[in-house]
């Protein structure tokens, strides 16, 4: 028996399940996170099942691994090193695609071609190894590179299909390299051939956006299939939602690779020199010659820069607005601007009235381990299985609406479009998919796009639809860019949203003409790299401060697991047990002692609850004062950095009356008001 089976043993199976959800939780969209966040979701939805004690031994025995100040798991580390080992072990175990002669025969009239473009085409065809990449910048001609690659490998016998993350890449995959596409998940969930004697070639396109979780799957697959896979994207670009970067942890373990890096899009010499600088890590160089060439527009506050963004935009033809892209960083910012540039457009009578309010169903941002709980979900919320369960005669694809909830007892009521209600455990019902109803209004000429492969059929997530008709009973007429046409009931509940404005991760394949971005606190290098390599011509950024911006563009939210932190772990325990504990850790381990003795059952009052005893202790030992040097600290142990900052740089009573409000909520701070005298401190 293994030291943490041992472990296990010792520990109550509520502690294992809580332990384990919490870091199901935490792990599902980053590899590398903070103890806390998983114990914080094991407390909220197991709050008073176990001690907090046992929580902390529990959180030992699922496989926690320390990571410099942070913990990764035991499972993510196997996972990344299995993947690693399945591309090492099959580096020159396969037949050359085709000979030098036979790539300088097949590109001989392409006196296009760049020589990254042809050194990618060769390296490809001639190598031995089962698994390559292509890292390279946006517009380098991987596309059409590609192109040239498929048609000598299909002479050569091989059967050459792509595969993306999304439906929408897959299908402009298909059209520019004339190769048969699929999105990633449908490969993942196909037959296994296991024909030793067919030779085929997967081509993965958008490979950055694989998580380490469909990596290991993918390459687990294809070395089951004996199938060549050619992974091409770029690690500069946004990552995957879910955890883990395998693509750049794959280049960094030794897969050859192919590299492009001569951007072709570019029309003008500032924005190529831009997209350059980017690329080779330069934020501040790069902004630097952005704003040399009047790119960058400094607008203080959110509502101003939309105001510019759409006079900027309808003032264009519209011929110049159909090949123009607006960015905005968050889903909230994108659809107040939305609304401003379509109140906009139906004044000049260039949009229809409003004559229809569309239900729109909008994706849940939860993890799949919050969605076991009947408490993330609000009445009216969507719940769509994607498979059936016949306990509760579920079916895949079928909308089921939430009518009623039982925290207590983890159930909700829904029910089915025939109106029948049953009640439902969301733990036994791991395969779904959960959506929130926005009202959106909806008029003839509405630009809108698709957010769900096969909604209805024949149509692919992200793909652009205007309305062409619409009646008051709900009944649209769309047409697509291909001049298809269909009907939609409107009055149902629709896998349709606004296509006016998008984010940079939800087109980061897309190019345009121009691009206006919405510049917000959101922003990262990777955003920025996005936004500013999908334009080819024109480019405007609108920001509240360019200071600001070169601060922010330099962020990274990039997910790199880092093996050699992984080699220091030891060092850095040891280090840190000669050092004592961190002052942040302090704040943790305090936190956790009040955490411990917390009584009641609702964590959302839990560091409310943390707060009153913290307060009460600092104003007993202070004579019944509390400066706010106390209200600061308390601030820091409940995780509220940028309080603690405002704390700090504020004088007076009525201020540290006012970041009290902010601990404890309003009611509360005023009972403390009432009842404590808050000296304005030292």
């Amino acid at each position: 028996m293994s030291k943490r089976d041992s472990h296990q043993n010792k520990v109550s199976k509520q502690a294992i399940q809580a332990a384990t959800d919490g870091v199901n939780h935490a792990t599902e969209r980053v590899c590398v996170f903070k103890r806390e966040k998983a114990e914080r979701f094991a407390l909220e939805h197991h709050l008073g099942e176990q001690s907090f004690s046992d929580l902390q031994s529990a959180m030992v025995s699922v496989g926690l691994v320390p990571v410099k100040d942070r913990f990764t798991t035991e499972a993510a580390i196997d996972r990344e090193n299995a993947t690693i080992a399945i591309m090492t072990s099959a580096q020159g175990q396969m037949r050359a695609i085709g000979s030098a002669a036979e790539v300088e025969q097949l590109t001989a009239s392409e006196t296009t071609l760049s020589a990254g473009q042809y050194q990618a085409i060769l390296d490809t065809a001639t190598s031995t190894d089962q698994y390559i990449a292509w890292q390279g910048v946006a517009s380098a001609g991987k596309t059409y590179s590609l192109k040239l690659v498929a048609q000598l490998a299909t002479n050569a016998g091989y059967e050459v299909t792509g595969y993306t993350p999304s439906a929408q890449v897959a299908s402009i995959l298909a059209e520019e390299a004339n190769i048969a596409s699929n999105t990633v998940s449908c490969l993942l969930h196909s037959q296994s051939q296991n024909n030793v004697e067919k030779k085929a070639i997967w081509i993965i396109d958008e490979a950055s956006l694989l998580s380490a979780k469909d990596t290991y799957a993918l390459l687990k697959k294809a070395k089951a299939d004996n199938a060549r896979v050619i992974l091409v994207g770029d690690t500069r670009w946004l990552s995957a939602v879910e955890a883990g970067n395998p693509f750049k942890s794959l280049q960094l373990a030794g897969i050859q690779t192919c590299h492009l890096e001569e951007s072709r899009r570019q029309k003008t010499d500032a924005l190529r020199a831009a997209v350059v600088c980017l690329a080779a890590g330069e934020q501040l160089e790069g902004i630097s010659r952005l704003d040399r060439a009047g790119m960058i527009y400094e607008i203080n506050t959110s509502e101003e820069r939309h105001s510019a963004i759409t006079s900027d935009y309808t003032t264009l033809a519209p011929e110049a607005r159909a090949h123009t892209l607006i960015l905005s960083g968050t889903n909230n910012e994108r659809l107040a601007l939305t609304a401003q540039i379509r109140s906009t457009l139906q004044e000049e009578n260039r949009l229809g009235r409003d004559a229809f309010e569309m239900k729109s169903l909008r994706p849940l941002d939860y993890t799949k381990p919050q969605l076991k709980y009947a408490a993330t979900y609000r009445l009216k919320d969507v719940v769509v299985p994607v498979r059936d369960y016949r306990r509760y005669g579920m079916k895949r694809r079928v909308q089921y609406q939430v009518v009623g909830r039982d925290i207590k007892n983890n159930r909700l009521t829904l029910q089915s479009p025939e109106g029948e209600t049953f009640l439902f455990d969301p733990a036994t019902c791991v395969d779904k998919t959960a959506y929130e109803i926005q009202a959106l209004p909806i008029a003839q000429g509405e630009q809108l796009r698709w957010t769900r492969n096969e909604a209805v059929e024949g149509v692919r997530n992200g793909q652009m639809v205007t309305i062409e008709s619409i009646s008051e009973t709900g009944m649209a007429t769309i047409r697509d860019s291909k001049d298809s046409v269909k009907t939609v009931d409107l009055t149902e509940t629709q896998y349709l949203d606004y296509a006016l404005v998008s984010t940079p991760y939800s087109n980061q394949g897309k190019p345009a003409k121009r691009v206006f971005a919405d510049i917000d606190s959101s922003l990262s290098k990777e955003a920025l790299y996005v936004a500013v390599s999908r334009a080819e011509s024109a480019l405007k950024l609108y920001t509240a401060s360019k200071k600001k911006l070169r601060k922010i563009a330099q962020r990274s939210r990039r997910q790199l697991f880092k093996r050699a932190s992984l080699r220091r772990r030891d060092a850095i325990q040891r280090r840190d047990a000669s050092k004592g504990v961190e002052k942040g850790q302090n704040y943790q381990s305090l936190y956790r002692k009040y955490a411990s003795a917390y009584p009641g059952g609702d964590v959302r009052t839990c560091d409310q609850w943390i707060a009153q005893q913290a307060i009460q202790k600092a104003i007993y030992s202070k004579n019944g004062t509390l400066s706010k040097i106390e209200v600061k600290k308390i601030a820091l142990m409940l995780r509220q950095g940028p309080v603690a900052k405002r704390i700090q740089r504020t004088k007076g009573k009525a201020a540290t009356h006012r970041y009290m409000k902010a601990l404890l909520g309003k009611e509360l701070a005023q009972q403390w008001q009432r009842s404590q005298h808050l000296d304005q401190g030292r």
